[in-house]
Formats: C-alpha cells, sequence, structure tokens
C-alpha cells in the first residue's frame, strides 16, 4: 500500500505514483481510498460496438457517485461520501493513463464535494511566498504562462486544478502534482524539450511535462485571481473586478458544474463568494504571441508586487 500527499489531501493507493512524493499515514487520518475493482462492476454506458473517443460522464441519481469511462484507460468509479476511487482498466492496463485521469478528472470531481475546499479550473504559481491563480477558459492560455513564469524565477503550484482552502486570516492554495499540460509546439518555443514528457490522452496532442525542479510541494497563500483574456490589441492591461462581475467571473471557472448534490452545491456558492470578498480578483488582458511573454510576465509580477 502506498501513501501520498496531494492537494492537501492523504491517498492511499494500490496503484503507485512515482512522480508524487510518498509519504506515511498520520494517526486518525481519513485517507482518500484509490484501488482497482474489488467485485464485480457493470458498466452504466452501452456499447455501440465502437471504441469511443471521449471521456463520458454518469452520476448516479442520489448524486453520491460518478463513473468515469475513458477510452484506453477504463472505468473510474468516484464515491464523494466513502472518499473512494476504483479503477477498472480495460483491456490492456495503461497505468500511465489511470495515473493521469485520477490526478485529474476523479481528484477534481472528489475534493468538488468536499465543505472544506473550493475547486477553481486555474493555474497556480509560487513567487515571493505567495501564490497567484491563473483562471480563463480552455485556450486563453493559462497553462503556457504559467510554464513560461516557472521557467524565469517562479514555481509552479498546480496545473489545470487549483484547490482552496478559506482559513481564518487567508486564503491557501493547495501544491498539486509536479507536472504541465502543453501542446508540442508550446514545449519547443519554450525550450522544455529536455524534460520527462508523456502522453495525457489518446485524444488530444498535450503532452504532460514533469516539473522535477521549481515546483513547490506545499500550500501557499494565494495573493491575487486573475482572469485571462487575449486580445487583438497589443497593449497589457489589468483591470479590477468587483462586486457581481468579480464573482460571476471566478463562478466561470468552477468545478461546481459537476454537483448534484444541492448541499454540496450551496456551499460551492458561499465559497466563492467569500473568496471574492477577501481576495483581489483581476482581468489580465494580454496579446496573442511567444514573443509578448515577457512582457505579460513583468505586468503580472508588478501588479501582484
Amino acid at each position: 500500500m502506498n501513501f501520498y500527499h496531494l492537494y492537501g489531501a492523504l491517498l492511499q493507493s494500490d496503484i503507485e505514483f512515482p512522480e508524487l512524493e510518498a509519504t506515511s499515514p498520520k494517526k486518525k487520518s481519513s485517507p482518500i481510498l484509490v484501488s482497482f475493482f474489488r467485485h464485480n462492476f457493470r458498466s452504466p454506458f452501452r456499447k455501440n460496438g465502437t471504441e469511443s473517443k471521449i471521456i463520458r460522464y454518469w452520476f448516479n441519481p442520489a448524486g453520491e457517485e460518478v463513473v468515469i469511462d475513458a477510452s484506453h484507460a477504463g472505468a473510474f468509479r468516484v464515491h464523494f461520501k466513502k472518499r473512494t476511487i476504483e479503477w477498472k482498466p480495460c483491456d490492456e492496463e495503461r497505468l500511465d493513463l489511470a495515473r493521469v485521469i485520477v490526478k485529474g478528472i476523479a481528484m477534481g470531481l472528489l475534493l468538488s464535494h468536499s465543505p472544506s475546499f473550493l475547486l477553481l479550473h486555474a493555474a497556480a504559481i509560487g513567487h515571493k511566498g505567495k501564490a497567484i491563480l491563473l483562471l480563463g477558459c480552455q485556450g486563453q492560455g493559462k497553462s503556457t504562462l504559467a510554464a513560461f513564469l516557472s521557467n524565469r524565477g517562479s514555481s509552479l503550484l498546480s496545473d489545470d486544478i487549483a484547490v482552496l482552502r478559506l482559513e481564518r486570516d487567508c486564503c491557501v492554495v493547495q501544491a498539486g502534482p509536479p507536472e504541465i499540460r502543453l501542446w508540442p509546439r508550446t514545449i519547443s518555443l519554450l525550450k522544455m524539450d529536455g524534460k520527462k514528457k508523456e502522453m495525457i490522452y489518446v485524444e488530444t496532442l498535450k503532452q504532460r511535462v514533469v516539473i522535477e525542479e521549481g515546483a513547490l510541494k506545499k500550500a501557499a497563500p494565494v495573493d491575487a485571481i486573475y482572469i485571462l483574456n487575449r486580445t487583438k490589441k497589443a497593449r497589457i492591461r489589468i483591470d479590477t473586478l468587483q462586486g457581481r462581475e468579480a464573482i460571476l467571473r471566478v463562478l466561470e471557472n468552477c468545478y461546481m458544474k459537476t454537483i448534484k448534490d444541492p448541499g454540496a452545491l450551496s456551499q460551492q456558492l458561499k465559497l466563492t463568494a467569500e473568496l471574492t470578498k477577501r481576495l483581489p480578483i483581476k482581468r489580465l488582458n494580454y496579446p496573442s504571441g511567444f514573443l509578448h511573454l515577457p512582457r505579460i510576465r513583468q505586468a503580472l509580477l508588478r501588479d501582484s508586487g
């Protein structure tokens, strides 16, 4: 049995995660259990004779669990109250793809149902002891900007998923896996070809780049949240969002769309409202193109202090 820390939670796993730092269980700890199916399991998805090339989800009517059907990896059942993730491999045991699902989608869905955490689709970067969150819809360049920053003095905290905990005097973001997901062209232009790379899914050309040095392993207090907005203009502008607009922009990047339980959904809404009261929410308007990244980095770090 293996034990790991991930997103501030303790994992007790049958599956090994070489990229995560191993730890020892503590007394009275309540780990998330990651295991192979130990009993018969019938997938809720009907087979149509052709292999699916997408990731599908099925939530049971009670909203207590979700089944993730991933081509080339198998089926995963996530039970929110029991805090378990079970994996039924397909014909070929693809541990590499299973690890990606567990660390990403499965953990995201499970932790989004925890009353203690608020989950955002974001990249988190550490700088001078504090964290900066980069939010934005798909294609806005969160991972590209995070990779550029981590290559130039900042540290990667997490990519794609930011797990936040609101404490009495601050808001902290938990450390995720020491890896970032990038397109091959981005890897080449950022000169990250020498780093360890693995495929993520069959459905995408994106690759998982392991950050062996420079990734933070501990939670950090959040200094500010930036909503990324690519524009056709060359000017870089940072605007502070207030009130309703700040809440709406954060909600657009929450994991709440997958929550079916009314109680869990209500708690996530409360955490989001409280988050926007405590932290500055800003919109970073910036031009597309790798040549602009140095100016964007300079503007971002100057604004965050």
